[in-house]
């Protein structure tokens, strides 16, 4: 039987990008991941998160990331296929209020929730706005 974790981009785009401080605990949770020891779950909007930081990260040179490695990731992350699992809006903006975020941080948020299951991040301001309020909330060195 496996673990399962709500995983936010965060996670993933330390994984997949260069130089990423939480990058050898991100790799991890992803190799738990792909050998069955973890299953994995994010909410709808996943994969538009980590397009745009991916294109964020692209439109900055001294990242060194090119067009090229952004389709490179991209073919990665849909060969992970991680399942995804939609969050009304309304349950979003509910979540966003009451912990005072945003609508796609708390949709993780109450995806974990709904689950029952830690939402793994590698977002320093995330986890530490929401670190002793919310339960399902993992630090991703401390989890891998």
């Amino acid at each position: 039987m496996s673990t399962k974790a709500v995983v936010d981009a965060s996670v993933i785009m330390a994984a997949l990008l260069p130089d990423e401080p939480a990058q050898p605990a991100a790799r991890r949770v992803l190799e738990r991941y792909v050998e069955g020891e973890l299953e994995l779950l994010a909410p709808t909007l996943l994969p538009y998160e980590i397009a745009n930081s991916l294109l964020k990260a692209e439109r900055k040179p001294e990242r060194g990331v090119n067009a090229d490695a952004v389709d490179e990731i991209l073919e990665r992350l849909e060969e992970l296929d991680i399942p995804l699992k939609p969050i009304p809006m309304s349950e979003a903006v509910s979540w966003a209020r009451r912990y005072d975020r945003w609508a796609y941080d708390a949709a993780y948020l109450a995806l974990a929730e709904r689950e029952e299951a830690p939402l793994v991040t590698a977002d320093k301001r995330l986890f530490n706005a929401v670190k002793g309020r919310f339960r399902w909330i993992s630090w991703i060195e401390e989890f891998a």
